[in-house]
């Protein structure tokens, strides 16, 4: 699936930000037809990311969590996701750098109400599980009333937004979450044994 649209800044003939993509250069698998989950990551950190890279930082991270949960055995995630109908995009799909800048005026705004609602909306899925504070901060931009602004990531939230399954839990990285005495991705773990079936 290639990401040839953009309602994002084209459309509302909005200036680029320098460092902006728009439409996104990016390349995904098609998704399943029924989505049971659909991660919300970060950004793509560059040519080389979750879907196209075992070497991407969360591609390795997630696949150490789906171990903890058994739901990794063997062969590789990418498997366990088309055989568990679980799907992946990025919050911020515009921005293509490793290094995330927060002080770009309306870019997360911006790439989460004109391209993230979309997928939501056309994926559909039972459970939307965002990782870590910028996919907190899209989900937030699409619905401010329901998703609170603050919340400790390694505790975790879960509640129904809209009919659907929303979970927000830590970027499950190496970080050591001071608050819950455990790495991030320990977190994540126990976010997904607690609300996912």
């Amino acid at each position: 699936m290639r990401f040839d649209y953009c309602r994002g800044w084209k459309d509302q003939n909005l200036s680029l930000p320098e460092g902006i993509v728009c439409p996104p250069n990016l390349e995904h698998p098609s998704p399943p037809a029924v989505v049971e989950v659909l991660f919300v990551g970060w950004n793509p950190p560059g040519d080389k990311h979750f879907w196209n890279s075992k070497e991407d930082n969360l591609y390795q991270d997630l696949s150490w969590v789906f171990q903890q949960l058994g739901w990794l055995e063997g062969g590789d995630l990418w498997q366990v996701f088309r055989e568990r109908n679980i799907y992946l995009v990025h919050a911020v799909k515009c921005w293509q750098r490793a290094k995330f800048l927060w002080n770009i005026p309306r870019l997360v705004d911006t790439c989460a109400k004109n391209l993230l609602v979309k997928d939501i909306e056309d994926l559909s899925p039972k459970t939307t599980c965002a990782l870590g504070k910028l996919p907190h901060k899209a989900l937030s931009s699409i619905w401010p009333s329901e998703i609170p602004r603050e919340l400790r990531y390694g505790k975790g939230w879960c509640e129904t937004v809209h009919g659907r399954k929303v979970i927000i839990t830590a970027f499950p990285n190496w970080h050591w979450n001071k608050a819950e005495k455990k790495t991030n991705r320990e977190c994540t773990a126990l976010a997904l044994k607690r609300w996912v079936s």
